[in-house]
């Protein structure tokens, strides 16, 4: 006769206790740099001034197509939020397109999650819109997550590149390179859109964020221009000081970092932009630029830019060289010519510093601070908590 008790046996055929699994939840909500007013100025006179011009400047909105928009958009998709605004405005739908280092923890993640659950449930966001967990840079790589989703999304009438990464501190042979990755975004758009589009782009630009070979390249398209053009190289003369020349000018700037040398950075990457662009028809025009300091210690220099680029679609003459018919269009080649280059360098220089315009309009910077609250709330911080709040914050993090 068997020893095993009635309780042997029953416990025999019952299932292991689960093992205690810990949950994750979404990392809590910590103000971060970009929640200073500044960057709510940028958000509201760079990002969505442009967003609604493009919409307002196109007729394509009226069937029904909706918004599309490719963003870096962090946690809590704040510019996601600000253009579904806009979106809902304006009568039309967006969809987007986001992008999230996948080096990110399971709680940043889960923030993410919620923002994407909250923001999905509004009328104004069309069906399809997501974020892929892997960095930008992913897309040039064929057959990734990344990739297939940035083709199968079609083509953007916004593209956001606001990056904490410099945008070329290794050189052309190095891989996860910011600047490969905007190439790669305007050819894929050039290639496949005859559509007015913006680019908006946020670097850091220090002398030790560039490499050499990245930076000699930059300077060789600036070179060129002083080379073509008398009043390109008149305007250019204006800022050197005495006994200089063009090379011995970018030297000098070149060895720190300064107002000078971002807006000379700004320069070779719009000229830059702009060779890509007439190569397919495109124009390609610098708007209304900004920059200012993420240094915490005097003198504030200036290290951040947050650049706009308008692509407008140019014609595409046909050339018969056969003689059969006539080339009444000369310009077969699709060149912009010296004007849009002397244009570039005029907005460079007049790259306007942010904390310089937020300190001298005490109402302006009280307006970003309360939209920056109203923007937070929406995604849940605690904004109005007196001793953790973002009053307290800005007061320790002015």
């Amino acid at each position: 006769m068997s020893n095993e008790t009635e309780q042997d046996l029953e416990a025999a055929v019952q299932p292991p206790e689960p093992e205690h699994i810990e949950l994750s939840t979404p990392a809590p909500l910590r103000f971060a740099p970009w929640h200073k007013p500044r960057k709510q100025f940028i958000r509201n006179e760079q990002w969505i001034r442009h967003v609604k011009g493009i919409i307002e400047r196109s007729d394509n909105f009226r069937d029904g197509r909706p918004f599309s928009y490719l963003t870096l958009p962090g946690p809590d998709l704040l510019d996601v939020r600000l253009v579904a605004d806009v979106c809902r405005s304006q009568g039309i739908k967006l969809r987007y397109l986001g992008f999230c280092r996948a080096n990110e923890d399971e709680t940043q993640r889960l923030r993410i999650n919620v923002s994407e659950f909250g923001i999905s449930r509004t009328e104004s966001v069309s069906s399809g819109s997501k974020v892929v967990i892997a960095p930008i840079q992913d897309i040039q790589i064929r057959k990734s997550e990344a990739y297939v989703a940035l083709s199968q999304g079609g083509t953007y009438d916004a593209i956001n590149i606001d990056a904490c990464n410099p945008i070329a501190r290794g050189d052309i042979d190095t891989t996860g390179r910011l600047i490969d990755t905007i190439r790669h975004l305007a050819d894929y758009q050039i290639n496949k859109r005859r559509e007015l589009w913006v680019l908006f782009l946020t670097t850091p630009i220090q002398n030790d964020s560039i490499s050499d070979q990245s930076l000699g390249a930059i300077y060789k398209e600036i070179e060129r221009n002083n080379e073509k053009s008398d009043e390109f190289a008149d305007e250019m003369r204006d800022q050197f000081a005495e006994g200089e020349d063009i090379q011995s000018y970018m030297e000098r700037i070149s060895r720190s970092t300064s107002r000078e040398f971002l807006s000379l950075v700004s320069l070779g990457l719009t000229k830059w932009l702009i060779h890509l662009g007439e190569q397919g028809h495109y124009r390609v025009k610098i708007m209304k630029s900004f920059c200012y300091s993420t240094y915490t210690q005097e003198p504030f220099t200036p290290n951040m830019a947050s650049l706009c680029f308008l692509f407008e679609p140019t014609a595409m003459p046909i050339n018969d060289a056969t003689g059969l018919t006539a080339n009444r269009n000369q310009n077969i080649g699709g060149n912009i010519g010296i004007e849009d280059h002397i244009r570039a360098l005029r907005k460079t220089n007049e790259i306007a510093n942010v904390d310089e315009i937020l300190y001298a309009d005490r109402c302006l910077r009280e307006e970003m601070i309360s939209d920056t609250k109203t923007l937070l709330r929406q995604a849940g911080y605690p904004v109005d908590d007196v001793a953790m709040g973002y009053n307290a914050w800005l007061a320790n993090n002015p």
